[in-house]
């Protein structure tokens, strides 16, 4: 990796500049069944020969030929040269407020996982295949945010629109390609030896891409409250982002809008907050995706901090999560179902 970042001040504006060249090598091994083609010459000879011949002594030619499967591990590479540039041009509109618009377009290669795992993954309940075959992700981001700080009031509000080509997103297997599957492996022997995959009963996930789109806001607004003793801070906040490939279908495992409420206390050493965390009901949902229910999450803290010496500090801490005891299931989780 090479990068280089600049910022100057142009006189009406702020510019922030970075830029990057990487050139990424990934080696590993493909997974392959391979076959006795020699034993299964022959067997197809005996068979002719005998085919008026008993059909258990068939059935045994046929176990043998399973028998002869192995699992070969064929060496493979990914290689590729990209280059990422990002700019932010920020203008301070008073003393009190500012607007920044950012454009950026950054390439990702594809990981060693989604490249060459082929595999259990009991973490997220799945059997996962990678792509050797994937591209390079490109990433054309546009956002604009504003920026306030005014007295004992503040806030921020950004949009932003991001076009990403080749996105890389795990697609689990459909129930009805599922059955199609076994379908085959039950009319079809040879297809099921050179193209079924065993599972284990684990849902089968391959790393896929398409191209897709993300629409997205983020809100916030405050305010700090001077109390006889201490200070307190109220702040509202929300984010929502609409994730969907170009070619119709909204992408998997998008966080859904949230609604977040905090409030903190703080006097001299002390410090407390609350944090209110309300998240909607998700039902844009990829095929194969359940819908998710929304749920509101109270978390509390406070901690104490003593100065023992020059170089020395104590920090005591105590929480609490989940205060209404919520059930609260992750959109973005594998394993939603199974782990709030």
């Amino acid at each position: 990796t090479l990068g280089f970042f600049s910022s100057d001040d142009l006189g009406f504006a702020t510019l922030d500049l970075g830029v990057r060249f990487d050139q990424v090598d990934r080696d590993g091994f493909i997974a392959e069944m391979h076959h006795d083609e020699e034993h299964d010459d022959d067997h197809e000879g005996d068979h002719d020969e005998d085919h008026e011949g008993d059909h258990d002594e068939h059935d045994g030619d046929h176990d043998d030929e399973h028998h002869d499967e192995e699992m070969v591990y064929e060496p493979a590479s990914f290689s590729d040269e990209v280059f990422s540039v990002a700019a932010t041009l920020r203008r301070d509109l008073n003393q009190h407020a500012s607007l920044s618009l950012g454009l950026a377009s950054v390439s990702k290669t594809p990981s060693s996982v989604e490249l060459f795992m082929n595999g259990e993954h009991l973490a997220s309940s799945r059997y996962e295949i990678g792509d050797i075959t994937l591209d390079t992700e490109r990433s054309n981001n546009i956002d604009l945010a504003f920026n306030v700080d005014y007295h004992n009031w503040f806030g921020s509000a950004s949009v932003y629109y991001n076009r990403v080509d080749n996105y890389i997103y795990l697609r689990d297997e459909l129930e009805e390609e599922h059955e199609a599957h076994m379908e085959a492996s039950h009319d079809d022997d040879e297809h099921h030896d050179e193209g079924h995959i065993d599972h284990g009963g684990l849902i089968l996930s391959e790393y896929s891409q398409q191209d897709a789109e993300f629409t997205g806001y983020e809100i916030e607004i405050g305010t700090r409250v001077a109390l006889p003793r201490g200070e307190l801070e109220l702040t509202l906040g929300r984010d929502e982002v609409d994730a969907e490939f170009t070619n119709g279908g909204d992408v998997p495992r998008i966080v859904p809008a949230r609604n977040m409420f905090t409030a903190r206390y703080t006097l001299d050493d002390f410090s407390a907050k609350l944090l209110v965390k309300d998240v909607e009901r998700q039902t844009a949902v990829a095929p194969g995706e359940s819908i998710t229910d929304g749920f509101t999450l109270v978390n509390a803290d406070a901690s104490w901090s003593y100065g023992l010496s020059d170089s020395t500090r104590l920090t005591l801490t105590a929480f609490a999560r989940n205060l209404t005891d919520e059930v609260a299931r992750n959109h973005t989780s594998f394993v939603k179902d199974q782990v709030p």
